[in-house]
């Protein structure tokens, strides 16, 4: 340690050189004191917050004897020099920092970490998961996809790049985010240091695109029963994710797994009581990294469903430096029967009372539109007809009505066929359809809409 033993001669060879030991002792003995008192502190918290490792074994030993010696050591510090005693930790506390950033191997033992848990368990035991709607922030569980590295290199492949860094756009927020992602293994079948690897890439990747959350991997064969835990299981009380944003799938027009588990996935997490963010891009188009600046607008579109999560996402979005240059729009359907000028003066009041920086325009209902609103106006129907035809309230799963829904209430996951399958075709282009629109009267860089959700235990269509 040349850097040590070169300090340790400028330290030295400026006491001798000073010529007065008087002015040397009083320095001396306020750093010897300020040691003995942080020997007593780390002694008072680890018998404070009874830690396990923490067997003194001194007969006579308790708290307060630790307390005591350190408050004694902090008076005599100021009665000695008070403006030296508070250079002296002021220096403490630089050398404390410039450790903590530049050593390679750090392990301050049990008390700063004690601290830091027992903060942690109390704060979170206190924190209320039900909180209030003007409260409310985002928790978000993304669904990635992980793979093994193919070249054979210790490491997981993160697939979903562009939604990872949606997430980090998102920070603004200030909520818990979670990196969720199954791995097709065996864990059994893999060796602990390839785990811990596995763990720690995923973890680097979060820390290298700058989102303050924690790595959830899930290893399993099963993959749609290994989404339903991970989605279940993610969060621990106040801290529970009440967003899921998952990617569109690309091929769902001819994958019938990827049909299947969006639709289950929407589904479960409308019975959960959690939001659902699919990110979706055209084909000749990407979603922008954090280091890209856009320059446009941001279009929200209330279509069929639409709420206060739709406004504040794009909202948090524009906090964020890539869309900070970006103006909000937001287009609202008016549907049959309304009065257009009535509709925009409510939510003109709605955007005021928010303090929302969104431009308002009302869209008539046409086209797809109707091809979509149609669905809640059908269920209803459906729904009036079924006493007087003499149908029970609660169809057979066999009965050709409820053919279009019975997948929306299997409590497992598995596969279908026929009238199930064409029933996942007609919903995910509609969904699909509702995406055309914005992209045609209007030139986004990111439109925001909301598809239809079949409500838990009702009819699909």
């Amino acid at each position: 340690p040349r850097l040590a033993l070169a300090l340790s001669t400028v330290i030295c060879a400026g006491c001798i050189c000073s010529g007065d030991l008087n002015f040397v002792a009083p320095i001396i003995t306020i750093f010897f004191l300020m040691c003995y008192l942080f020997v007593n502190l780390a002694c008072f918290l680890l018998s404070v917050l009874k830690m396990p490792s923490w067997r003194p074994g001194f007969r006579f030993y308790h708290w307060s004897v630790a307390m005591i010696g350190m408050l004694l050591c902090l008076a005599l510090m100021i009665m000695i020099s008070w403006y030296a005693c508070l250079a002296a930790f002021i220096f403490a506390l630089i050398l404390f920092r410039y450790v903590s950033y530049h050593s390679q191997q750090l392990n301050w033992g049990d008390g700063v970490r004690g601290v830091k848990f027992e903060w942690a368990r109390n704060f979170l035991t206190d924190l209320d998961p039900y909180q209030h709607t003007k409260n409310w922030r985002p928790q978000v569980l993304a669904l990635v996809g992980l793979t093994p590295n193919p070249d054979g290199s210790q490491g997981l492949v993160l697939n979903d790049t562009e939604l990872v860094h949606f997430v980090s756009q998102l920070k603004e927020g200030r909520g818990l985010t979670i990196l969720g992602g199954i791995v097709d293994e065996d864990p059994t079948k893999l060796k602990f240091n390839t785990l811990r690897n596995w763990n720690h890439t995923v973890s680097k990747s979060l820390r290298d695109i700058d989102i303050m959350g924690f790595a959830k991997i899930l290893y399993s064969g099963k993959r749609l029963e290994a989404l339903s835990h991970i989605i279940q299981l993610s969060g621990l009380g106040g801290f529970e994710p009440n967003c899921i944003v998952a990617s569109w799938p690309i091929d769902w027009a001819v994958n019938t797994d990827a049909r299947v588990a969006l639709i289950k996935t929407i589904h479960l997490c409308t019975c959960l009581d959690k939001s659902v963010a699919l990110l979706k891009t055209n084909n000749t188009a990407t979603f922008p990294l954090n280091n890209q600046i856009m320059n446009g607008t941001i279009d929200i579109w209330w279509v069929v469903t639409d709420g206060g999560l739709l406004l504040l996402m794009p909202f948090l979005l524009q906090k964020h430096r890539v869309w900070h240059s970006c103006k909000l729009r937001l287009f609202a359907v008016v549907e049959r029967g309304q009065d257009k000028p009535e509709v925009h003066e409510e939510l003109e009041e709605y955007i005021k009372d928010h303090r929302l920086p969104i431009e308002l325009q009302i869209f008539p209902m046409d086209g797809v539109f109707h091809t979509v609103t149609d669905l809640r106006y059908r269920i209803a129907k459906r729904r009036t007809l079924i006493p007087h035809v003499g149908l029970p309230e609660k169809l057979p799963p066999t009965h050709p009505l409820a053919a279009g829904s019975r997948f929306l209430r299997q409590p497992t996951f598995q596969l279908m066929s026929g009238t199930d399958l064409l029933t996942h075709k007609l919903q995910m282009e509609r969904l699909k359809d509702i995406d055309t629109v914005p992209h045609s009267d209007s030139t986004p860089l990111f439109p925001v809409t909301s598809p239809p959700s079949p409500a838990p235990k009702r009819a699909a269509i």
